[in-house]
């Protein structure tokens, strides 16, 4: 279990600061009235978001295969 804290950890980190991030431009767009603008912010920020977990995904599925394989040695 401790192999997977520091991806964890990391990734709930960078999932706070998409968050805040996100709530910070949408509420100082709203006062501006560009929907474009805040539409493409938000539009890039989700797709952050997206490649966080699936590169999240990806390295939790490589720690349980470096497991397996090694209990398979014994």
């Amino acid at each position: 279990m401790k192999k997977y804290g520091g991806p964890i950890l990391i990734f709930l980190f960078l999932i706070l600061m998409i968050a805040l991030n996100l709530l910070a431009w949408s509420s100082s767009l709203n006062s501006m009235g560009s929907s474009l603008i805040h539409l493409m912010i938000i539009l890039v920020l989700l797709i952050l978001l997206i490649v966080v977990t699936v590169v999240f995904i990806q390295r939790i599925r490589e720690i349980k295969k470096e497991e397996n394989d090694d209990l398979s040695q014994y």
